[in-house]
């Protein structure tokens, strides 16, 4: 699928007349948006007929970006399941619409199997065999689709189109093989189905994986995302921090919103986008208006804790699908320039065993900045930066490069002057980033000035220690030992070494001159990992 779907102009005009011909007036229309995608239709969309009304609809879905397209046409489809120019262009573009690797079954093949499944008579069939291949949480994690199975005024196309969907996005790989081989080769064996059935199932398979017999299919392996180290679930947990600020008022509340999503590198290589949502009552329009969660400052820590929880269980489900053996996950904490200088990243939260211990001890923390994310002007000096460097990381200048090759492109700060901040920026553009070995500004606004410095610079990178008196020369040495041009292109190895460090630095035996790691603080944003929370307008509002 392409995961932000701009449509041309034939698409959009095949999508307008397919939809005016399914919905023959405004009410069925206004059914539709309301009960499937959770609007009014008179808020989205303007016109005085259907054929105005669905060309202005499919504008309100282009503009909300490559998934409500998606919605926009599943919806439609779960209303008007039978109509044929519905199914017509969601066959033309069903590589759009579905998670789909063509190279493992061409989006032809799959519109060729959707129409072979529909000719059985009994779609319970189908279903049965589905279930009893794909993993139990089904029931919970695909609610919508289980439901589609049961509904009997929904057409047999849209119900084998939803099944085969739900292989190839939520289950791809099954028994270590294609899910929809192994669906198909068990449905070979069902005494159910009418030879004729049989023999174009057997032609389709023959076709698709001629290496392989129904019998004794051997496992097929699938291409592995070099970032997930095998049958290794790497995921990101971003959380983002945004402060909560009266409506038309640059004036703070005391509220801090918290939005979290969970970016899963599948094993065969796609990313899967999961929002952590703490609670579960707040959906649709309530949750567009008011998204995420409010804490404040004081209890941060346990709202963090609670995301962190529901994303480990989130992660254990994805783990068992997908037939992981562990995973490994990196928490990164989004935050404005209001909380980018604050020890956010060692706050205390509850091990297993109940004990409180710093967050950073028990797992790969880094700060990346939401004013890159929200603001053009500093996502462009990012971009241009962060470009700059993954060219040289790619072509270094020595064949060979040393340690001294990194360390000499970070810029190392040992006197923060606040009148000389524009030379400190300017200084940064050439640079892979800064270590900071002098203890930070006591002003928490030098601290922003500061910071505020660095970004406007692009660098992408930038480490410090809180509060520490320790000489510059030994912060300098404590840092270095980080950076190597492999450590810097896996994120994963580098961050787990910095965990291991400050784990050992919490312990309370050591001399000050040891527990330096405890205080240190990452800065690390890639251009490639981009968070997809829809930036809140001025860090969220509240009304007066």
């Amino acid at each position: 699928m392409v995961k932000n779907w701009e449509l041309d102009g034939n698409q959009v005009k095949k999508l307008r007349l397919a939809l005016s011909r399914a919905f023959q007036n405004r009410k069925e229309l206004e059914q539709m948006v309301r009960e499937n995608l959770n609007q009014r239709l008179s808020e989205i969309a303007t016109g005085g007929n259907v054929k105005e009304l669905t060309s202005s609809l499919i504008g309100w879905a282009e503009s909300e970006g490559g998934d409500q397209t998606k919605g926009l046409i599943l919806g439609a489809i779960r209303e008007k399941s039978q109509n044929e120019d519905l199914q017509e262009f969601i066959e033309t573009h069903i590589e759009n619409i579905i998670d789909l690797d063509t190279e493992i079954v061409p989006s032809k093949s799959l519109t060729s199997l959707i129409h072979i499944l529909e000719q059985i008579d009994t779609f319970q069939v189908l279903w049965q065999v589905g279930k009893a291949i794909l993993p139990r949480q089904i029931q919970v994690n695909c609610s919508q689709e289980i439901q589609d199975f049961k509904q009997s005024d929904l057409s047999a196309w849209f119900k084998c189109f939803q099944l085969l969907k739900l292989f190839a996005e939520g289950y791809p790989t099954l028994e270590e093989a294609p899910s929809i081989l192994v669906f198909v080769r068990k449905l070979l064996g069902q005494a159910e189905l009418n030879e004729g059935v049989k023999r174009e199932l057997e032609c389709w398979r023959a076709e698709n994986f001629p290496d392989l017999n129904p019998e004794q299919a051997p496992a097929q392996v699938l291409p592995v995302s070099s970032e997930c180290g095998g049958e290794i679930l790497q995921a990101y947990l971003m959380i983002l921090l945004s402060p909560v600020r009266l409506h038309n008022s640059k004036r703070r509340t005391k509220d801090i919103r918290v939005l979290a999503t969970l970016r899963c590198l599948l094993p065969k290589g796609n990313v899967k986008e999961l929002p952590i949502q703490l609670n579960p009552n707040i959906t649709g329009q309530d949750l567009a208006t008011e998204p995420g969660t409010l804490s404040t400052w004081k209890k941060l820590p346990q709202t963090v804790q609670q995301v962190l929880s529901k994303a480990i269980d989130e992660l254990e489900t994805q783990k068992e699908q997908l037939r992981c053996t562990h995973h490994e996950l990196i928490i990164e904490l989004f935050s404005p320039i209001d909380y980018l200088g604050e020890p956010i990243d060692y706050w205390m939260i509850q091990d297993d065993f109940d004990n409180l211990v710093p967050l950073i001890s028990e797992h790969r923390v880094v700060l990346r900045s939401y004013d890159r994310v929200a603001k053009p002007e500093l996502k462009n000096a990012f971009s241009a930066s962060w470009h700059q460097i993954k060219k040289l990381q790619e072509n270094p200048e020595q064949e060979n490069p040393g340690p001294g090759f990194i360390q000499e492109r970070f810029h190392s700060l040992d006197h923060i002057d606040c009148s000389r901040l524009r030379t400190l920026t300017e200084t940064l553009r050439n640079m892979m980033g800064i270590r900071i070995t002098c203890p930070l500004p006591k002003s928490q606004s030098d601290v922003q000035k500061l910071l505020q410095a660095m970004l406007k610079s692009g660098v992408p990178m930038a480490w410090w220690v809180h509060d520490h008196q320790l000489p510059p020369n030994q912060i300098e040495a404590g840092i270095d030992q980080f950076l190597e041009l492999n450590l810097l292109g896996n994120p994963c190895e580098l961050l787990e070494r910095v965990r291991s460090v400050r784990s050992s630095a919490c312990d309370d035996g050591l001399p000050d001159e040891e527990r330096w790691g405890k205080y240190l603080a990452i800065l690390w944003d890639d251009w490639e990992r981009m968070p997809t929370l829809k930036p809140l307008d001025q860090g969220g509002q509240r009304s007066a």
